[in-house]
């Protein structure tokens, strides 16, 4: 009975570490062929936009239809955790590749899970300035926008002024 886990009991949850769209084409297909009762994606640090739901991903659609219970034959990530990265290293994240990832897995009805802007945070964000930017190094993205290091602490868990706690709710 070792394999006990792939019949969907209660305890497994699987999940992989998505960076970026070459992981995501590479890995998610991988992670959707193995049966567990949860399949997630923690996106930490998210290092450049990701379409969860493009051919890219083997032709499969990554989303699926955003229920556990579903009988589609095509279930799909159960939930996606996204977050930037910390540390005396870390890299700026645009915050238009989380808004992306967060706005698809509303249409798709997956829950989204934010953990963290990092280091870094938008430089329109609200509050910014009474941060100390203007001593924090700038980030300039090519659309002219900028991401500001401010520390993690500071930069916090807000996402358009939104806390984004979404769980799965599952059932055996």
């Amino acid at each position: 009975r070792t394999n006990d886990w792939a019949l969907g009991r209660g305890n497994v949850w699987l999940g992989a570490t998505i960076c970026n769209q070459e992981e995501a084409d590479r890995d998610i297909p991988k992670l959707l062929a193995v049966p567990a009762l949860v399949r997630f994606v923690s996106m930490e640090p998210l290092l450049s936009a990701v379409d969860l739901d493009s051919e890219k991903v083997d032709g499969l659609h990554a989303l699926g239809c955003g229920n556990l219970r579903c009988n589609c034959g095509n279930r799909g990530l159960d939930w996606v955790v996204v977050g930037g990265e910390s540390g005396p290293k870390a890299r700026p994240m645009h915050p238009d590749w989380v808004r992306g990832l967060r706005d698809q897995c509303a249409m798709a009805g997956v829950p989204f899970f934010w953990k963290q802007w990092g280091e870094w945070i938008d430089a329109d964000h609200p509050g910014v300035d009474m941060l100390g930017s203007e001593n924090s190094p700038l980030h300039k993205w090519p659309e002219d926008s900028y991401s500001v290091r401010i520390g993690k602490k500071a930069a916090g868990r807000l996402l358009d002024g939104v806390l984004h706690d979404a769980f799965p709710e599952c059932q055996p």
